[in-house]
């Protein structure tokens, strides 16, 4: 194996930095956790409903497919994620679940380069669709 870092070649990822370097994924951008929307239905009812403040959340079946093309499996074979000696936060819900950030996601694409586990295509797609995804819930 080489020891040459993964480059990335798509300009909508940064060089530099992190996509989602300094930013809190934890969180819904712009949301309150306290008020609601007013919703008017076609009959002209208005009904008073809660904002979703639910940051985006993936489970490791959702990472491993959509981010990785690889199975469920693949990704437990792989954890603990780490990146320079650091490892990836692993999240789980109350329940005991895995769950990632669109940040975590990011970190765990780096983490799987850098032990070239995956190639730098995947690692390019990965991060297109991150930052993509970024956009749409609007971190970025």
């Amino acid at each position: 194996m080489s020891d040459e870092p993964v480059l990335v070649t798509d300009p909508r990822v940064p060089l530099d930095k992190l996509i989602f370097d300094g930013i809190d994924t934890t969180h819904a951008p712009n949301c309150s956790e306290s008020g609601s929307r007013k919703s008017k239905s076609r009959s002209g009812v208005v009904a008073h409903r809660p904002k979703k403040c639910s940051p985006p959340t993936f489970t490791v079946s959702e990472v491993a497919k959509m981010f990785f093309g690889k199975s469920t499996h693949w990704v437990r074979l792989l954890e603990p994620f780490i990146l320079d000696e650091e490892e990836v936060a692993n999240r789980r819900t109350d329940q005991g679940a895995r769950y990632y950030t669109l940040g975590d996601i990011e970190l765990m694409a780096h983490a799987l380069a850098q032990q070239r586990r995956i190639d730098a295509i995947k690692l390019n797609d990965a991060l297109v669709m991150l930052h993509t995804s970024g956009r749409i819930w609007g971190y970025l």
